[in-house]
């Protein structure tokens, strides 16, 4: 989750949505999910996976920043 909510930072943002034609991705990597970090192969089922529980679930997950080099180790006790 940390490397997506860098993923939504609007200059990384920018980049992912306008990605080069790509014959190795699905969909060309056109049709690319920021929250999932996932590729589609057509507006229809980029379209589908957005209505997802799955989706849905995650776009809940991203509301909560993601947890800094200090707090983790205070977790641990370090």
């Amino acid at each position: 989750l940390d490397q997506i909510h860098d993923d939504l930072q609007p200059t990384n943002a920018e980049k992912l949505k306008s990605q080069p034609l790509d014959a190795d991705l699905p969909g060309l990597g056109q049709f690319y999910c920021i929250e999932c970090s996932r590729y589609f192969i057509s507006t229809s089922a980029m379209d589908v996976h957005v209505k997802s529980k799955a989706h849905k679930k995650r776009l809940r997950e991203l509301k909560d920043a993601p947890y800094t080099q200090a707090e983790a180790e205070a977790a641990v006790g370090l």
